[in-house]
């Protein structure tokens, strides 16, 4: 999921995955899956950046090598695997769920959308504005310039039982 929503997976560079600086702890948790994942091949290294002209605005980029070391020439396992899953080489508005999440049992599926909404997503709790001592309840949203990837969310949260709508800017 965090590859759909955050990551840069272009080609000829490095796939890298870019966070909130208060998201430390997922990039190390990232870091840690790709490598149990996909094993030592995979080097991924992580590197904090600040905003030039926004001071307080940071985030930190999670890196993985395209290419296998020391070949230098080889795509990465990395690579290869988001290749199989239609994810490779894809511009934000071309970005799409993976069609192997469509036929994932439930709890795969929630997983996928837990990552995903961890990227471009958000979650909160709200109070009904006509009673507010009477009902609360979470309102999330998840944002992208892809009308394919969105439409894609709606119907996974569908099938978990989920009502929603889209709406555009």
């Amino acid at each position: 999921g965090l590859f759909v929503s955050n990551g840069c997976t272009l080609a000829r560079r490095s796939i890298q995955i870019t966070l909130n600086s208060q998201d430390s702890d997922l990039a190390k948790q990232l870091m840690k899956d790709a490598k149990a994942v996909f094993g030592g091949e995979l080097r991924p290294y992580k590197k904090n950046e600040s905003h030039k002209t926004r001071p307080g605005n940071s985030w930190v980029q999670v890196f993985f090598p395209s290419v296998r070391v020391p070949s230098k020439v080889k795509r990465s396992v990395l690579v290869e695997w988001l290749m199989r899953h239609g994810i490779y080489d894809r511009r934000a508005k071309q970005k799409t769920i993976p069609a192997e999440i469509f036929k994932q049992p439930l709890p795969v599926v929630r997983e996928f959308l837990a990552s995903l909404f961890s990227g471009d997503g958000c979650c909160c709790l709200t109070t009904s504005k006509k009673n507010p001592n009477k009902h609360q309840y979470v309102v999330a949203s998840y944002s992208s310039c892809s009308r394919e990837l969105v439409d894609g969310v709606q119907w996974l949260l569908q099938c978990c039982g989920i009502v929603s709508g889209i709406s555009t800017a």
